[in-house]
Parts: C-alpha cells; sequence; structure tokens
C-alpha cells in the first residue's frame, strides 16, 4: 500500500488582508508520486506550497507531511524532509559562494565535516555544477541559479522535493536540462516531486498526475493525459491545452483525422497516434 506524501483535508488559508488564497482543498501527494498544481497566475499554486513546509500556516483545515502534521513541534522535522526550491532563485542564494549556499543547510544540522562536503558535491554533481563551486551566485545565468536553488535543498536528502514555478523565464536550453535533471533526481532518487506552475507545456515531461487549481480551489484531478486532453475543463481552470493537443482538436474538429482515445499531450504521443492512423 503506497504511503502518503501529503495530505490536505478541507484547506483554506486567508492572509491578513483578507484575501483568500485557498478554499477547501483537498488533495492526496503519494510517495514517490510526480504530481503538477497547474493553474493561472493568482491561482493559490505558492500558497499552497509553503502551506506543505510550513511557511505559512492554514486558517482553516488539516495539512499532513509524510504522517506529521504541519505545526509547530513537526516544523523542523518537515522542513528537512521537505526541500523547498523558490521561483525566484536569488530569494534562496544568499552566500559569498555557490559551495557556502549548497552546504549552508547540512552545516545548520551539525553533521560532521565530511558528510557535509559530500553532500555538498553530490548535490553540485546533481545539477551539474561542480565546476562552479566557487563562483558567486550572482555571477551565476538564470538557468545556473535554478539549478543552484536546487542544489541547496539537494544537499538536506529530502524526501519531498517541492518546485514553484521552476521555468520561469528560462532558454529552450535552461529549460530543457532543467526537466532532465528533474526526471533524473525522481528516477535516481526515487524522491515525491511536486511542481506548482503556469506552464501547461512542461506539465508532461516532468508529472504523471495533476491537480487544477483555479481562484482558491482545485477545479480538476486525475492522471496526467485524462486531465490535460479534457478541453472544457482545461477552459474552466483559465488554462489552455498544451500545443499539441490543440492542434489536434482542430485536426479532429475539421474531420481530417478520428481519434476514438484520449488526445496527445506530448509529441511522442502525437508521433504514436500518427504511426498509428498511418497503419489503420
Amino acid at each position: 500500500m503506497q504511503k502518503l506524501a501529503v495530505e490536505m483535508n478541507n484547506v483554506e488559508f486567508i492572509y491578513p488582508d483578507g484575501l483568500r488564497a485557498l478554499s477547501d482543498v483537498n488533495l492526496k501527494i503519494y510517495e514517490g508520486e510526480r504530481v503538477v498544481i497547474l493553474g493561472p497566475n493568482g491561482a493559490g499554486k505558492s500558497t499552497l506550497l509553503m502551506l506543505i513546509n510550513g511557511l505559512l500556516k492554514s486558517t482553516r483545515g488539516n495539512v499532513y507531511v509524510l504522517g506529521l502534521s504541519v505545526e509547530g513541534k513537526n516544523l523542523m522535522e518537515i522542513r528537512r524532509r521537505v526541500g523547498f526550491v523558490f521561483q525566484n532563485p536569488d530569494d534562496q542564494l544568499f552566500c559569498p559562494t555557490l559551495w557556502e549556499d549548497v552546504i549552508f543547510g547540512p552545516l545548520n544540522m551539525g553533521l560532521s565535516k565530511d558528510e557535509v562536503e559530500y553532500r555538498g558535491y553530490e548535490a553540485l554533481k546533481a545539477v551539474g555544477l561542480e565546476n562552479l563551486k566557487d563562483r558567486p551566485p550572482h555571477h551565476l545565468s538564470l538557468g545556473e541559479k535554478k539549478r543552484a536553488a536546487i542544489a541547496t535543498a539537494l544537499a538536506m536528502h529530502p524526501q519531498i522535493l517541492i518546485l514553484d514555478e521552476p521555468t520561469a523565464n528560462l532558454d529552450p536550453l535552461g529549460y530543457i536540462e532543467l526537466v532532465k535533471i528533474l526526471n533524473q533526481l525522481h528516477k535516481e532518487r526515487k524522491v515525491t516531486l511536486i511542481t506548482a506552475t503556469c506552464d501547461i507545456n512542461i506539465a508532461p515531461l516532468i508529472a504523471d498526475r495533476v491537480y487544477l487549481l483555479n481562484k482558491g480551489k482545485i477545479v480538476g484531478e486525475g492522471l496526467l493525459r485524462e486531465v490535460l486532453s479534457n478541453l472544457k475543463l482545461i477552459n474552466y481552470a483559465n488554462l489552455q491545452p498544451p500545443i499539441i493537443t490543440q492542434l489536434f482538436a482542430n485536426l479532429v474538429k475539421l474531420g481530417i483525422i478520428k481519434l476514438d482515445k484520449l488526445l496527445p499531450v506530448t509529441i511522442d504521443e502525437a508521433i504514436n497516434e500518427i504511426m498509428q492512423l498511418k497503419k489503420d
């Protein structure tokens, strides 16, 4: 039986100024899953992520992480097990060198010097930055900063890795590198991967299951292809389907092709459908 990594029951969050960011949120994410929280800007995605790590406390409802209630007495243990990567890497990189940033967490855990160094090198190697360890973070490119921020989380050996809009403002090469790193981390470390994004095209590349969040409420949930090929649901969530899905939807509408299955959401799925259509 799969163990729950994150569970939210009837969660609500209201900011001090009265803004209701989340309403009656219920979700379950299991250990080892790759899950995307997908929604437009202002949907409440960042707020939801910060509730998982205890950076915010729910106004109402319960949040559990790896069986622990997210509350004061458990926060230190939860933050040790949950790595959080902010949208803006400059919020996470504050030391004179990249190396000092990466080992900051392990040092504050009271680990031995050998263990700290091992974790630092291991984390930098995982994101391909081991040769830049002595460089000041502000001299890194945006793509390198994003990977550096991931390394600071990895050095803590988290069971859950949370990323807030990881592809924001990345160029194509940085985008591809980040996708590769995230999937490699999931495969090799079996880490539970939770990503919040408004980039619907990346969702099929880094997740198997999705929650749709709009105006602070969960409006859809399920296996990735089932959700993303549901055009009415995607529209209801104030999103646009993946580009490849839009293409196939238009081809079906124009009568150029016939599909009895779900619409493809990735290029690989589209190629498979085209090959099958050629056979038929």
